[in-house]
This record gives structure tokens, sequence and C-alpha cells, in this order.
């Protein structure tokens, strides 16, 4: 059964997409968090996110996350305009949920899932995304944090 994970994986790496013109793409997400975000590509299929915000609709002060993504599969299979890549990936999130500034930190692990649509002659990229984000320190929850932004890539 591993044996079988691991080869999908490959396969899914090796006819992934290169994606956003493969550089530092700099933007805003605007849901759960609301943060400016930074994505620096290291490969054809993978990238760092960052992210430096407000997690909204928990009211928290504010909010950091990096983590690692893949871009395994690209929808739109590289015709047209546009490329339409599936991501997912694994980071950490860092949040602040008191009254006052750093008053009640927590650290949660985060598994992004989302959909980006990135154009041929525009250094843009436009997504939709839903992470699992699980408090680790403090207290054990569960989260599901929606959001949608855009990156323009230099």
């Amino acid at each position: 059964m591993r044996a079988s994970r691991l080869a999908l994986l490959l396969i899914l790496l090796a006819t992934g997409t290169a994606h956003a013109h493969g550089r530092v793409g700099l933007g805003l997400q605007i849901g759960e968090p609301t943060a400016l975000t930074l994505e620096l590509g290291l490969t054809g299929i993978t990238a760092l996110d960052l992210a430096v915000g407000l997690a909204t609709f928990d009211r928290d002060l504010a909010y950091f996350h990096l983590q690692f993504v893949v871009f395994p599969v690209d929808l739109a299979g590289g015709r047209g305009s546009v490329d339409v890549p599936l991501y997912l990936g694994l980071g950490v999130a860092i949040y602040d949920t008191g009254q006052a500034f750093a008053d009640d930190v927590k650290v949660a692990a985060r598994v992004p899932f989302g959909l980006a649509v990135e154009f041929h002659r525009v250094p843009l990229q436009l997504f939709l995304e839903l992470a699992i984000r699980l408090q680790l320190v403090d207290d054990t929850d569960v989260d599901l944090d929606p959001s949608f932004g855009f990156r323009w890539f230099f």
C-alpha cells in the first residue's frame, strides 16, 4: 500500500506543471487568513508560500504561515492561455488569539489544498484555497481556513 502511494506521488510529480513563471510572487489573500502573501518558486512544481496578516474569522490579532506547496497536476493540460494547477502542501501557522498582541500565541500544522489560474501573457496568479489547520500548542483544535487571492510575479 505504501509503495503504491509513493509511486502515485512520483507519477503526479513527474507530470506536474511549471507554475507562475517560476519566480517570486507577491499578493493578497482574503478570507482566513487575510494577509499579504509571498510565493517563492523552488522548482517548476514546488514553492514556499508565506503569509503575514490577520486570521479574521476567529478575530485573531496576528497570523503567519510558512508552507511547502506542490503543484502536481495542471487541469488545463498545458493548452490555451492559462494553466490551472491543483496544489497541496504542508506547513506551520503561528497566530495570536488573545485580546492583546502576543498574549495567547498558538502553533498549528497547516495543510492547504487549492486551485490556481495562472495566465501565460500576464504574470498573474488567482487562487482559491481550503486549508486544514490543526492546532498543536496550548490546546488541540481543528479548523478549516477558506481563502482566495492573487499574486503578481516578478
